[in-house]
């Protein structure tokens, strides 16, 4: 086990309608001027502003707003906020949204407070000395980063997305109704899902891990995660489903599945980001083409662990094979999974299919100057381009290998 320190004062909110809890938690957070920013998913939540604008006032907290956010989120949204919030001199930033919303509001709050431009600080080239706080009221399930510390930004001119993590920007608070993503379009329901599953795996992938009870928590996450996704594809509204598959969205990016394991790796998130870049390609989709020709190339490096990935999380009986086939059938059965969810096969390759992919440029800008990538296999320049191509591969061509459908389901006997 490596030593760790697990630190998440954020405080949850979970269940349906609690979003009317709003003022009260700002009032005890000592807010008295707030900066709400949403985008496009709160406006389709009929009355969510209206309600958080009445739980504000009844708490006598000012606020202005900032709206249209889309993804991804970008310098100049991020620059119009960081000028009203200084104008306005608030005291605390409020994100009503998705990933995209969340992130930009760690952008403002590091922003208002910090001098210099922005993207200075994501090209490492300042450091943030405060933040304001930020409050999260989620109406996705994905890596909205309500619980974390991690934020990221894209400079559309020079078409680079890049993240930093800045403790002070974790969000105090997170509130998180289910019912909230009901008018998630089933591209952005499922890119979410993909988004979720990438974190983990991110964590759980490490050489050598001896903390039992992290792997079995990313075990279990990973199966409800796939289990109440599979309930969602047939019943879109079922409540319990998207409560569980919420609660997993904020658990996988809280730094809870990685404690005790040492850093993640997370060289899929480096190549997918220059995929969104570049190509604008969503980050479900492109996560999940870059994960499966990331594990088919790396999983020599620890057949066992993903021998053990394929028996705990899907449940693939021991005597199916030997140790690498197991290994490898874990691995097909999450292609078939993101099939399942359109983040692979005929849906996705819709997204891509004018596209024609500069790999080479793709590797330069994943590689930054690094002479390597990655700690599950340290990947070279060339092994990186080599899974871009495969990764192209799986996004304009992928075909499930059987009609079978792939469930998780909580193994009988562990080894």
């Amino acid at each position: 086990m490596k030593n760790f320190t697990y630190h998440v004062p954020t405080k949850v909110v979970f269940g349906s309608d609690r979003e009317r809890e709003v003022g009260q938690l700002l009032r005890k957070e000592g807010a008295h001027k707030v900066l709400i920013i949403h985008g496009r998913q709160c406006s389709q939540c009929h009355g969510l502003l209206e309600r958080v604008q009445v739980s504000l006032d009844e708490a006598g907290i000012l606020y202005n707003d900032i709206g249209g956010v889309y993804p991804p989120p970008i310098r100049r949204k991020a620059n119009e906020g960081i000028a009203l919030g200084r104008i306005e001199d608030v005291d605390f930033i409020l994100a009503l949204g998705g990933p995209a919303v969340v992130n930009l509001a760690k952008v403002i709050a590091i922003g208002i407070v910090n001098d210099g431009d922005i993207w200075d600080y994501f090209t490492r080239e300042r450091v943030a000395e405060e933040v304001l706080p930020v409050g999260v009221i989620s109406t996705t399930m994905a890596g909205s980063g309500e619980m974390s510390a991690v934020t990221h930004l894209t400079n559309k001119v020079q078409r680079v997305s890049r993240i930093i993590n800045v403790v002070g920007a974790r969000p105090r608070f997170a509130i998180m109704n289910p019912m909230l993503t009901y008018p998630l379009s089933k591209a952005e329901l499922y890119s979410g899902i993909s988004e979720i599953m990438i974190m983990t795996m991110e964590h759980y992938f490490t050489h050598n891990s001896t903390m039992e009870l992290t792997d079995n928590i990313c075990e279990a996450l990973l199966r409800v995660l796939i289990r109440n996704s599979q309930t969602i594809l047939t019943e879109m509204n079922n409540y319990d489903a998207r409560a569980n598959v919420m609660w997993a969205s904020a658990l996988a990016h809280n730094d809870l599945t990685g404690s005790g394991n040492g850093e993640a790796d997370i060289t899929v998130h480096e190549l997918q980001k220059e995929l969104l870049g570049l190509y604008n390609i969503s980050s479900g989709v492109g996560m999940a083409a870059v994960w499966c020709a990331w594990a088919r190339y790396v999983y020599t490096a620890d057949v066992h662990r993903f021998y053990r990935y394929g028996r705990t999380v899907w449940n693939i009986e021991r005597d199916f094979g030997t140790q690498e086939e197991i290994a490898l059938e874990g691995i097909r059965f999450t292609e078939e999974f993101f099939a399942q969810i359109d983040m692979l096969g005929p849906v996705a390759s819709q997204e891509v299919r004018d596209i024609e992919f500069n790999l080479e440029e793709l590797t330069d800008r994943a590689m930054a100057g690094r002479p390597q990538l990655g700690s599950f296999k340290v990947l070279t320049r060339d092994e990186v381009q080599r899974i871009y191509a495969d990764a192209v591969e799986y996004l304009k061509n992928y075909q499930p290998v059987s009609s079978s459908t792939p469930t998780a389901s909580p193994m009988t006997e562990q080894e």
